[in-house]
């Protein structure tokens, strides 16, 4: 129902199908709900790392064009609300705050989701069915050797994401997931559709932390989680780490981005 409440509201920002939608936010529930809520109504989301400043952002702005943009007044002591209305200037898109305390010239999210009537974005949903082709996502990538680059995939991929994952760490029916990463590239992002798909339960984790994110797995009895090589070398490495943590329920782990070590 929540997802249904924030597409109406992306309606009433002027959001319709195939505008772009940009998030700086960290992993916390209205980020999942915000990136559903997108696609129910077909808008393109196109999220960034709560650690872009002005430099990164003025380049993905100026890229995708979005119509709105949607983060927290303020996070690890920045503030982003004043930073999203500098970026507006001379650009047209709607500043939307999470989590209340929202600057003059923006809009507060959660006030909006309050007076929000949900049948008008299942009804637009019903009028504009999505195809499977159509963009969902716009993620950038590292940039390790250049600028990021804006990388599209629709829907069709993630449905695919889903079942690939569900079937190579074997997901069951209402198993936990736990995402450790920002929800901002097909690695991490790629937790939330088998999530879906297994009808789940979806754990969140930010910034990453390894003790806590230890802790996460024993506390949540986590199922399936993805890390890269680089920590799980360092778990191997420093076995203290994971002493007198319970991580038995943990039947398999994804991890890419580098060639892990073996043994």
């Amino acid at each position: 129902m929540r997802s249904i409440v924030l597409a109406r509201r992306c309606l009433g920002w002027g959001s319709r199908r195939g505008d772009i939608l940009t998030y700086q936010t960290p992993n916390f529930i209205d980020t999942v709900v915000l990136a559903l809520a997108c696609a129910r109504i077909g808008v393109i989301i196109s999220p960034v790392v709560t650690a872009y400043r002005e430099h990164e952002l003025n380049y993905v702005l100026d890229k995708v064009k979005p119509k709105a943009f949607v983060t927290l007044a303020r996070f690890a002591g920045f503030d982003h609300g004043a930073m999203a209305l500098k970026l507006r200037e001379g650009r047209d898109f709607a500043v939307l705050i999470l989590g209340g305390d929202a600057p003059e010239g923006a809009i507060d999210f959660d006030a909006a989701i309050a007076s929000a009537d949900p049948a008008k974005a299942s009804a637009y949903a019903e009028a504009n069915p999505i195809a499977p082709d159509e963009v969902f996502t716009i993620f950038w990538t590292s940039g390790t050797e250049a600028r990021p680059k804006g990388v599209p995939r629709d829907h069709n991929l993630w449905i695919v994401n889903a079942r690939m994952v569900s079937e190579a760490a074997d997901l069951r029916e209402g198993e936990i997931l736990l995402n450790p990463f920002p929800l901002v590239n097909i690695g991490s992002f790629g937790l939330v559709t088998p999530w879906l798909w297994r009808r789940g339960v979806l754990v969140l984790h930010h910034p990453f932390d390894l003790k806590v994110y230890l802790q996460q797995i024993a506390a949540e009895r986590v199922n399936y989680t993805i890390a890269p090589p680089a920590i799980l070398n360092a778990i191997l490495k420093t076995p203290a780490l994971a002493e007198g943590v319970d991580l038995s329920s943990l039947r398999a782990i994804g991890s890419g981005s580098a060639r892990s070590r073996p043994g």
